[in-house]
């Protein structure tokens, strides 16, 4: 029996008709037809996505999944919930492979308007610190957001009121690159204070509107980015990537990766080329049948032709035999 295994993601309140309590394990086989998808591949892995055309019917009373309720019922055992995966409970070294892309994957993947937020990971090397946005903003003491100056005084508009003890905190851009592509990502504050070793107000004060030089000194440096995309990168498609975690470069690990990748693409082909040969096999079998066939139509052919043949042979004969006897009989009278 040939199994095919692939990840649909179901939205809104689709997702609800799937609460466990309503499939217990002695229910049997659950069968699910899923409408008005949409598909996507990526890394050699399909995966399906409803959306707000999608309609889902359980164990359809129809003759087709009867059929297959019959065909699994000694299969299945119900639905098996997979618990939420939590990043927290994995360690580092699994962290920073989480969802691997390369930066041209990453910018070419046709994302999910419907996903919320996703995590991957890209590793890549700093090019140059973008400073079109700035390297800093000043943000509210109490709520951390943005704060906007007006007649000289920083006010909140999550707060609605004045900041008489704004903060300074990093956002830097920065370029970074791998060996397929370039992109833009953000660092905020956290992130940066553990690279820099320093906090962004004492850089702010000996400095003006110049990225300083303790900023500068990040580019040329390799790390394992870990970034969180959001409705601005997901819906819109910009990019401006959110770095939720920096990991420094573990080579061993790297190469590790490296191979496994190979190892399972490896695997995938020879799995893609026995199902072919299955299938050449298949179609050599019935070619072979097919022309033993028409071989043995030929025969019965031939030999009816020859069989019809010999036949008239015969007939001619006779009249032959019947001539030359009434030329006899015509010699003896005279």
């Amino acid at each position: 029996m040939i199994s095919e295994t692939s990840k649909i993601t179901l939205w809104g309140d689709l997702g609800k008709m799937f609460e466990p309590k309503l499939y217990e394990k002695d229910n049997g086989p659950v069968i699910v037809i899923v409408t008005s998808t949409t598909i996507k591949n990526f890394r050699g892995e399909v995966s399906y996505s409803t959306t707000t055309a999608s309609k889902i019917y359980i164990n359809l009373k129809t003759d087709y999944v009867a059929s297959l309720v019959e065909k699994f019922s000694t299969i299945s055992n119900g639905v098996e919930v997979i618990e939420r995966s939590n990043v927290n409970k994995i360690s580092p070294e699994e962290e920073m492979f989480l969802n691997r892309m390369n930066i041209e994957e990453l910018l070419k993947t046709d994302w999910s308007p419907q996903l919320k937020e996703y995590f991957l990971t890209v590793r890549g090397k700093i090019t140059e610190i973008d400073n079109t946005f700035g390297w800093y903003y000043i943000s509210c003491q109490k709520c951390f957001r943005k704060l906007e100056l007006e007649d000289g005084v920083y006010k909140c508009s999550k707060c609605n009121n004045k900041c008489d003890y704004p903060l300074v905190k990093y956002k830097i851009h920065i370029k970074v690159e791998d060996k397929t592509a370039e992109t833009t990502l953000v660092i905020f504050n956290d992130i940066a204070e553990s690279l820099l070793d320093t906090a962004a107000n004492k850089l702010f004060k000996q400095t003006t509107n110049d990225v300083p030089t303790e900023i500068q000194s990040l580019c040329g440096r390799e790390f394992v980015y870990k970034l969180k995309l959001n409705t601005f990168n997901l819906k819109y498609g910009h990019e401006n990537f959110t770095v939720s975690k920096v990991f420094n470069l573990n080579e061993k690990l790297e190469e590790q990766d490296e191979l496994k990748k190979i190892k399972d693409h490896k695997e995938k082909n020879n799995n893609t080329n026995e199902e072919n040969e299955n299938k050449n096999r298949k179609e050599l079998h019935f070619k072979d049948i097919t022309a033993a066939k028409d071989l043995e139509d030929s025969d019965e052919d031939y030999h009816h032709s020859s069989s019809l043949t010999k036949k008239n042979r015969k007939n001619i004969i006779i009249e032959d035999d019947s001539d030359d006897e009434n030329m006899n009989q015509k010699r003896l009278r005279k």
